[in-house]
């Protein structure tokens, strides 16, 4: 698996303790991406997920294992429909991708079905996956370009009145995510670590 391009990002949590540090590689098939998420939430937990995704960005499959509990779960696109942990998952039917509680990375392939549109908003089911409960269930988003690199995030399922705008780097990824996360340097997570 020849690899054209890798990159290592993270993000600060905003409203509690915590961070990410992300890893995102681009190959010939499609792109490979693994977040470690630490929390201080409900007692803390470090929680690890890892996405496979075709070169359209859309999800092959997400793994998601938690520390709190040794939970985890995998989730899988199929011709047949959703599975989680092997399982069909009828209910999910209909779900244009996953969406992981946890991580703002996953608003990343959302944007992407914007792109190429600079005024467009954009509408559809996920598999919703909750990060602490280790539970998936469909839900509905809403994404409205609201210029060039700024979108803004509108939940119409689980979450339902839930609203951020989401601003956008040069490569896509979310810089800011309302007032829950935002983008910085690797040096600076480090640096929190020590303090903390």
């Amino acid at each position: 698996m020849p690899i054209e391009t890798a990159r290592q990002i993270a993000w600060r949590r905003l409203d509690e303790p915590g961070f990410e540090l992300f890893d995102f590689v681009q190959y010939r098939g499609g792109f490979l991406a693994r977040g470690t998420v630490v929390t201080a939430a409900d007692g803390g937990a470090a929680i690890v997920h890892e996405w496979r995704l075709d070169p359209r960005w859309r999800t092959e499959s997400v793994t998601v294992r938690s520390t709190r509990d040794d939970g985890a779960l995998t989730l899988e696109r199929t011709e047949g429909g959703w599975k989680v942990d092997g399982n069909a998952r009828p209910d999910l039917d209909g779900a244009a991708e996953p969406d992981l509680s946890l991580s703002p990375f996953c608003n990343t392939i959302a944007v992407a079905r914007l792109s190429g549109f600079p005024d467009a908003a954009v509408e559809f089911d996920v598999a919703y996956i909750d990060g602490a409960r280790m539970e998936v269930q469909l839900s509905r988003q809403r994404y409205e370009r609201l210029g060039p690199r700024v979108v803004r995030y509108i939940d119409l399922g689980r979450c339902e009145g839930f609203e951020a705008d989401l601003y956008l780097s040069e490569d896509d990824l979310v810089d800011r995510y309302g007032t829950l996360f935002a983008r910085v340097q690797i040096e600076q997570i480090a640096g929190v670590a020590k303090r903390e």
